[in-house]
């Protein structure tokens, strides 16, 4: 009995140790499986995130808040003024009824235009009767000749004189600049009274010359100027005083609040812009961007603007973006930094109201860099050489012309990254490439209420390029529909249509300025691992609104047409429109 008691027992206990041994084996291996399994996701996490897998709205190469579409028209449209007079082509009264056969001309005082090139303002007259009034008449004709030809100061006249053989005598002045007027703050720069004692060796006097001086003086940081034209008393050979008067001009910012940005770095930003000039001569503007939360983009740039001469400026510019972007993106703890410095000599070569023509060299570098979970995925560090030309041109038609362009070379050196490093941001990118880019824009007045603006914009590079310096569709300029950068390339052709009504614009207190608008762009790739080639377009309508205490606002709304929209700023319905919302106050 005790036997058997025993037996059990020790069956029971041994069950209840193979039990225990089977349940404690279990737990191991599904500590196991479990360890085995964190550890596969979390390393799938690690790695998941590429480069080249970053959307290109989010890439840190693709985030530039200082590039602007359009560039604003000159600032300065001065003009001289006359005042006092010039000798006088009114013929006296009651010269219509003194008659004579004109026999000749003699025309003395004329250094521009010879004896046989005015002739054929006066041949018709040879040898027929003519009045003292028609003799008045032909010294207007060899004024408007010479005010055609851009003398303005020059005036044809007949002196004192009796005609007696039928030849008349006529006198011409070739006004120039005898004398200049400045406030002794100006007159004190050597830039500048150089510039002055140039226009008064030129006689006679050209008036694209004096616009260019006052436009080229009113072009200089900080100062507002204008000139006054007077007689001298004493000046009998077309001599005249210019008197320059300048005025401080303050300093100038804005405050502005949009959408403009992406889901993963925003969509809301706010920006920040002021401009002025501490230093005669110096121009500094200082803008700040950050998305709204902050933590997505945070932007600053300082830009100085020195000039040598009126027409030659020298340039220099910085700023560091830092962009850690959410959304779909947040678990992969991307951080990107990117610290742009730029230095640049600007040459205006032509300053008119109706035209101008601006030369640029350039020397930039761009160093970008991109982290995800504390590991560097990414980074390029850029150097290029750039040949700019800028010219605007308003004509008879009622249109203004913009055309930029630009021709960059990079340079395989001075710390760029060497072609082939694992961290491109594009594989094949390469250090010393070469491309050209070309923008057209033109806005026509079609009637008093309305208008229309075209642009076109266009790249061609010769190698794959980095992302920073590939071409682009979507924003506020093209691709209104999309993010910035939806679609990018080495190379692309861009195009805007906008149709405005002007009938409501101006505020009382508040204008309204309704427009419609199409897209598009297409833009094609070198580089073996994008696509070869992609397409975007859209259209919307919105209306803008000014008022009279400096705010200014958009609203529309933007359709995409022949692709859906990557990432929706707002819901998840890939195809539905874009709202587009900017208020702007400048101070």
């Amino acid at each position: 009995m005790s036997s058997l008691f025993i037996r059990s027992l020790c069956c029971t206990v041994h069950h209840d140790h193979i039990f225990f041994s089977l349940f404690m084996n279990s737990i191991k291996l599904s500590l196991l499986a479990a360890f085995l399994f964190l550890s596969v996701v979390g390393a799938a996490s690690a790695s998941a995130i590429d480069s080249s897998a970053i959307p290109n709205p989010a890439d840190i190469g693709r985030i530039k808040p200082e590039e602007k579409m359009l560039r604003s028209r000159p600032k300065a449209q001065a003009r001289a003024k006359e005042a006092g007079g010039l000798p006088s082509v009114q013929a006296p009264e009651g010269a219509e009824h003194i008659r004579f056969i004109l026999k000749d001309i003699h025309i003395t005082g004329t250094t521009i235009f010879s004896q046989k090139e005015l002739e054929p303002l006066f041949a018709d007259y040879r040898t027929t009767e003519i009045s003292l009034k028609t003799a008045y008449d032909i010294a207007h004709k060899i004024t408007k000749h010479y005010q055609n030809a851009g003398y303005f100061l020059s005036v044809a006249y007949l002196p004192d004189q009796e005609i007696s053989d039928g030849t008349i005598k006529m006198q011409v002045v070739e006004g120039y600049i005898a004398d200049v007027h400045m406030p002794k703050s100006l007159a004190s720069y050597s830039l500048i009274s150089s510039y002055v004692h140039n226009i008064t060796q030129q006689r006679p006097l050209r008036a694209k010359t004096l616009e260019s001086l006052l436009l080229l003086i009113n072009d200089l940081p900080g100062l507002s100027a204008k000139g006054t034209l007077s007689e001298l008393n004493d000046a009998h050979d077309g001599g005249v005083e210019l008197t320059i008067e300048t005025s401080e001009e303050q300093g100038t910012g804005l405050v502005s609040f949009d959408n403009y940005s992406s889901r993963f770095l925003g969509p809301h930003q706010g920006t920040l812009s002021y401009t002025d000039s501490f230093i005669p001569f110096h121009q500094t503007n200082i803008s700040g961007l950050m998305s709204a939360p902050t933590d997505k983009l945070k932007f600053f740039s300082l830009g100085h603007n020195i000039a040598i001469t009126p027409d030659i400026t020298f340039e220099f510019a910085g700023n560091h973006t830092q962009a850690a972007p959410g959304f779909t993106l947040k678990p992969f703890e991307i951080d990107s930094t990117a610290n742009f410095l730029s230095g640049s000599f600007r040459y205006q070569f032509l300053r008119q109201r109706e035209q101008n023509l601006a030369l640029r060299v350039n020397l930039d570098m761009r160093n970008t860099t991109t982290e995800s979970l504390n590991t560097e995925i990414a980074q390029d560090h850029i150097r290029a050489l750039r040949l700019a030309a800028e010219y605007d041109m308003i004509d008879h038609w009622d249109g203004y012309t913009i055309i930029n362009a630009q021709f960059s070379q990079g340079i395989g050196g001075l710390g760029s990254t060497p072609e082939g490093d694992t961290k491109l941001s594009r594989q094949q990118a390469s250090p010393d490439f070469s491309k050209i880019e070309l923008s057209v824009t033109r806005i026509q007045a079609l009637s008093d209420q309305w208008s229309f603006i075209i642009s076109a914009a266009s790249q061609i590079a010769s190698d794959p390029l980095y992302s920073a310096e590939e071409f682009g569709y979507g924003g506020q300029g093209f691709g209104r529909a999309f993010d910035a950068s939806e679609i990018i390339g080495d190379s692309g052709v861009l195009g805007s249509l906008e149709l405005r009504y002007s009938e409501w614009k101006e505020p009382k207190p508040v204008g309204f300025e309704p427009y419609v608008f199409y897209d598009m762009g297409r833009i094609w790739n070198k580089d073996s691992g994008q696509p070869a080639r992609e397409s975007g377009s859209s259209i919307g309508f919105g209306v803008r609104a000014t008022t009279e205490f400096n705010m200014s606002g958009n609203l529309g709304i933007a359709f995409p047409v022949n692709r859906d929209v990557v990432t929706p700023i707002y819901g998840d319905k890939n195809n539905h429109p874009r709202l587009l919302l900017e208020i702007t106050h400048s101070f």
